[in-house]
């Protein structure tokens, strides 16, 4: 039987729901080979016990960080990258300092617009330390704010072009994928068709940018992107000389409308994935 993955999935040491010994189940039950861990801004799950592939599943590691170019906010993977890089490592600290403040910061938006909670209350939702939107929003859930998750990520509540919201440190993509190349990683551009800040999706204009960038790849394959966006995207890659990926963006109970196996990316990408190490 052909062996196929799932290169983009998040667990609770970001803004997932499941353990990573979780992960792993839910994807040999839904007819997964391999997967990746590709959490947000933080590289603490690089060392759960659960993150060794084993003869049952293959666990790629990876870290999901988010940067800005023009209003544009890009979601560069970078894959196999070491987690005593020095250079990646003083770029998560500060990703992460500046999330907590951002995430208090956002607490006291809704507040002042006469929603009941505070930040004590997100920091004792986490599990790993991480704070995150969707602790937000599950605390919003609890108190009958709103009636699903979803729903906190509009305009009324802490959406990307909400009153509330409060944007991250503007990192460029080149920065990060020149920090992803040096922590000997591939630099891969994440849900392209589905960018903050850019209606439509990414286009050749910026995937040409991103390539003369040091940009690796193109998440292609993906739960949001239309047939459209699918072959648009292959035939961009191809005329750039981007390598093909695919993952589902996986968060759990956070992200409803996406479920494992809904992308069974065939063996051949990752293994064309892997020629990409540094």
């Amino acid at each position: 039987m052909a062996r196929v993955g799932d290169l983009h999935l998040h667990s609770y040491y970001s803004d997932g729901e499941h353990s990573i010994a979780s992960l792993c189940k839910l994807s040999r039950n839904a007819g997964l080979s391999f997967i990746a861990i590709t959490d947000h801004d933080t590289l603490d799950h690089f060392a759960d016990k659960s993150m060794s592939s084993s003869d049952r599943i293959e666990i790629i590691k990876g870290v999901e960080i988010s940067t800005l170019e023009n209003k544009i906010e890009y979601h560069i993977i970078g894959y196999f990258v070491s987690p005593e890089n020095d250079d990646l490592k003083n770029l998560i600290h500060s990703l992460s300092t500046f999330r907590d403040e951002r995430i208090r910061m956002m607490v006291e938006n809704l507040a002042k617009k006469g929603f009941e909670l505070n930040f004590e209350e997100v920091q004792k939702k986490t599990r790993k330390g991480f704070l995150s939107r969707n602790l937000i929003a599950e605390i919003l859930l609890g108190k009958g704010c709103i009636q699903s998750i979803p729903e906190a990520f509009t305009d009324a509540f802490i959406g990307n072009t909400s009153e509330s919201y409060v944007k991250g440190i503007p990192v460029s993509p080149a920065a990060v994928i020149n920090i992803i190349h040096f922590a000997g990683g591939a630099a891969i551009l994440a849900h392209p068709g589905n960018t903050p800040g850019r209606i439509g999706g990414v286009g050749m204009q910026e995937l040409t940018m991103l390539k003369d960038a040091g940009l690796d790849g193109l998440e292609v394959f993906q739960p949001k992107h239309t047939q459209e966006d699918i072959k648009r995207y292959i035939q961009q890659a191809i005329i750039l000389n981007l390598t093909i990926t695919g993952g589902s963006d996986f968060h759990g109970k956070y992200s409803p409308d996406i479920q494992l196996g809904m992308v069974k990316l065939p063996e051949k990408y990752l293994e064309t994935l892997k020629k990409l190490k540094q």
